[in-house]
């Protein structure tokens, strides 16, 4: 059955909500001190996200995928404002007023210190804060309500969108709301948003949004390495992964394709089941700028000193370097998160004379042969990333 709510994390972009000084209020602890100090607009529980919300934007900035920053004004005396805080604004009340420093987002979410651009903000136009990184005015609740967010998303080849930030019973929750509407998947960083509560996150995972924790969307992300990610295997990608592995890409690997799909999902399904026990890591490789599916890469026995590494690259991509940059990333992430591993095995048909360049790049030498049924094999050995 299809899964028409599971993030596909190569093509999602996150939303943080309201991140702004007047709103955090207390930001001692922080490297932006000057609001410190309690706030009367201050939305209780926010201040103690800000560590884990710059962690979760400093994980997509490294996956290389787009982030948007929704910010609120309130112009003291003026009345486009909800309804709710319309007669306090209309008195003068400050609230994340234009070009006032209560207003700004602190540099532990972005990253550096940046003035909004509230001229450029307030026209409906984004401000540009870093390489697919950008500043949106919203004057209601929802992300999605009089901005380009929908189209900026759209032009970004996003379906999926993660929300953070603060303060769930208002923006974020009617922003999920809104991106359902639109047909987009949505997530929701539990432990990244302010107000939260457990009625509250049933609530939405009832409309089919998913509720996890940073820490479980920092490894949906994945591996980025010089222009590719590399994400766990999951369903999003097994209908691309049966249609590319052909009989021909097959004839140098030690297995067949199946004869359909059905067939195929149990082989996948078990590779999840490996991933959960910490013994097969099967990941999909994707452009990381186009979001192409461009095969798969495996760390196998990584519970071995002795890992074993796999590829194989959809055939019309070949001959584009795509494998090597893939087997180095598995590598590496091998390498940093597989406590005493030593080295890796890498098993090639002695006439791919293509995957046997791979490991001969990454330092690998001969160690083994042996014949098989289909052809003969060589056994490199790789060592782990110094």
């Amino acid at each position: 059955m299809a899964d028409y709510t599971a993030p596909h994390w190569h093509r999602a972009a996150l939303l943080v909500i309201d991140m702004q000084r007047d709103f955090i209020g207390d930001m001692s602890g922080y490297s932006v001190a000057d609001a410190s100090g309690a706030s009367p607009t201050a939305v209780p529980g926010t201040a103690a996200i800000v560590g884990t919300l710059a962690r979760l934007v400093d994980s997509f900035r490294s996956a290389g995928r787009p982030i948007a920053h929704l910010v609120r004004f309130y112009e003291p005396g003026g009345s486009d404002v909800d309804p709710v805080r319309r007669a306090a604004v209309e008195g003068g009340a400050q609230i994340a007023a234009p070009d006032t420093a209560g207003a700004q987002i602190p540099s532990d979410v972005l990253g550096a210190e940046v003035r909004l651009d509230t001229a450029v903000l307030l026209r409906g136009a984004a401000q540009q804060v870093g390489p697919g990184e950008i500043v949106l005015y919203k004057p209601r609740w929802s992300a999605f309500y009089r901005t380009e967010l929908d189209e900026w998303l759209r032009e970004n080849g996003c379906d999926t969108v993660v929300v953070a930030g603060c303060n769930l019973p208002n923006c974020p929750r009617a922003t999920l709301f809104d991106a359902t509407e639109r047909d987009l998947r949505a997530v929701a960083v539990a432990d990244a948003l302010s107000q939260t509560t457990e009625d509250r996150l049933a609530d939405l995972a009832l409309i089919g949004v998913r509720v996890l924790s940073a820490a479980e969307v920092t490894d949906g992300l994945g591996v980025t390495y010089d222009g590719i990610a590399l994400h766990p295997f999951s369903p999003e990608f097994a209908a691309e992964s049966y249609a590319h592995t052909t009989s021909t890409l097959t004839r140098f690997m030690a297995w067949e394709r199946t004869a359909s799909a059905a067939e195929f999902e149990p082989i996948w399904r078990g590779w999840m089941q490996g991933r959960s026990a910490g013994t097969d890591f099967v990941f999909a490789v994707v452009d990381a700028g186009t979001g192409d599916f461009l095969g798969q890469v495996g760390v196998h026995h990584a519970h071995e000193p002795i890992s074993e590494l796999g590829i194989w690259i959809r055939e019309d991509r070949h001959g584009r370097g795509f494998g090597a940059k893939a087997v180095a990333a598995a590598r590496d992430w091998a390498t940093e998160h597989l406590p005493g591993v030593e080295g890796f095995r890498y098993p090639v048909a002695e006439q791919n004379t293509a995957s046997r360049r791979i490991a001969e790049s990454l330092g690998g030498v001969v160690v083994d042969s042996y014949p098989t049924d289909k052809f003969p094999v060589v056994v490199y050995r790789i060592p782990v990333d110094a």
